[in-house]
């Protein structure tokens, strides 16, 4: 899978979450069946959701560039998926008010984090063996 492709997949799905998150966030909560939030849980959510947003339109963005152009990128979306994974896994398994459809987190977290891994090292070992000696 090249890069354009996992940076416009990732850019849908940025946005298919970051939309409800910034316009509706209790609305989406509830669809992993989760009680409505107090103000500072919307206020949270929905900066979370903006961040979404501009996530989905930087990929979106650097996916029409030449991949030794977006490296940096792919490194920060690598970093952020990575992180979201170790906090996601965390708290499903820790945290028993967690309900079983956050695991739809884990999971694409994992996919991405593991797309983002591949295109980067795999970046990295090709410059590394095109370096003369």
């Amino acid at each position: 899978m090249n890069h354009s492709l996992i940076l416009k997949i990732s850019a849908v799905v940025y946005l298919v979450f970051g939309i409800p998150l910034l316009l509706a966030p209790n609305a989406l909560m509830a669809v992993y069946g989760v009680e409505p939030m107090n103000h500072v849980g919307v206020y949270n959510t929905m900066l979370f959701g903006a961040t979404f947003i501009g996530l989905a339109v930087m990929t979106w963005m650097a996916s029409r560039q030449d991949y030794r152009e977006v490296r940096a990128l792919v490194l920060g979306v690598l970093v952020a998926n990575a992180l979201g994974l170790l906090v996601a896994l965390y708290r499903q398994l820790t945290q028993p008010e967690v309900p079983a459809t956050a695991w739809v987190n884990v999971v694409l977290l994992l996919v991405f984090t593991v797309l983002y891994a591949r295109l980067y090292f795999q970046s990295t070992a090709a410059r590394q063996s095109a370096q003369p000696v």
